[in-house]
């Protein structure tokens, strides 16, 4: 236990994942105690986390023989918790742990492929849909308070984090092929655009897609990203599936890891 205790590691402050565990953390707690309009209760909150927190260093320690502050465990439970909606206190320990295996047992080049709290999420979707459902929109509506909040919080984020190219990129993308597609189907383009008003976008476009190991580090690449982010995902809205922003991300996460493959090979 004492080797342990000499082992233990915290990231330093200037580790661009610390802004978003802060605002993660400082949202979830009000949350749970009804500032806004969730419904999740502190038992949700604490199981997804503990799974998570738990599963994440016992895997760090079994694989890399590391014992750090699992940081990026708290992230993935927090991230995930803001999108699950589930009466079900067992459905939010199954995402927490779908995700953390995916990060330790699904990598290429020693880095995981897919954002985890996606995969949690996309599996569990697909998986459990009678469970798990993720309907962030439905919550925060039109609020232009939450709005606000995950547009300025989330440009703060990938800025520390240097993927505002990446995210800026998805955004344009988006906005430029709703104009497209509203040109092409004579509908009105504020109708089609309604969905970028909203929190749910903001916190996809800053928080979900942004995360350094599974997306771009060079600036041009980030733009391919994010355009083909946003070509991919108005390509699934425009056939009305559900979860399209979960669904592309995870795709595109499984292109990129391959594409980086092959270029290693």
């Amino acid at each position: 236990m004492t080797n342990l205790m000499r082992q233990f590691s915290i990231p330093t402050v200037k580790d661009p994942r610390w802004p978003v565990f802060v605002f993660l953390f400082g949202y979830s707690i009000l949350a749970v105690n009804k500032s806004f309009t969730y419904t999740q209760t502190p038992v949700q909150l604490a199981a997804i986390v503990a799974t998570c927190l738990v599963l994440d260093l016992f895997l760090e320690y079994l694989f890399h023989r590391q014992v750090r502050f699992p940081l990026s465990g708290f992230i993935t439970a927090l991230a995930a918790f803001v999108l699950v909606d589930t009466l079900e206190i067992w459905a939010y320990a199954t995402v927490g742990a779908l995700a953390i295996l995916s990060k330790h047992l699904i990598t290429a080049e020693k880095r995981h492929i897919f954002n985890p709290s996606i995969f949690g999420l996309t599996v569990s979707l697909l998986f459990l849909p009678d469970y798990v459902v993720s309907n962030p929109a439905s919550r925060w509506g039109a609020s232009t308070q939450f709005f606000l909040f995950f547009l300025i919080s989330g440009l703060f984020i990938v800025y520390r984090a240097k993927r505002l190219a990446l995210s800026l990129s998805y955004v344009v993308t988006f906005y430029v092929g709703t104009f497209v597609q509203s040109l092409v189907l004579g509908e009105s383009f504020l109708v089609l655009a309604a969905p970028m008003t909203g929190a749910a976008y903001q916190y996809h476009a800053f928080y979900m897609i942004s995360d350094p190991a599974t997306t771009p580090s060079k600036p041009i690449n980030q733009i391919g990203f994010g355009v083909l982010l946003g070509i991919l995902d108005k390509s699934l809205r425009c056939f009305e599936l559900k979860q399209s922003a979960i669904y592309s991300l995870f795709i595109l996460c499984a292109l990129y890891a391959l594409i980086r493959e092959k270029r290693v090979s």
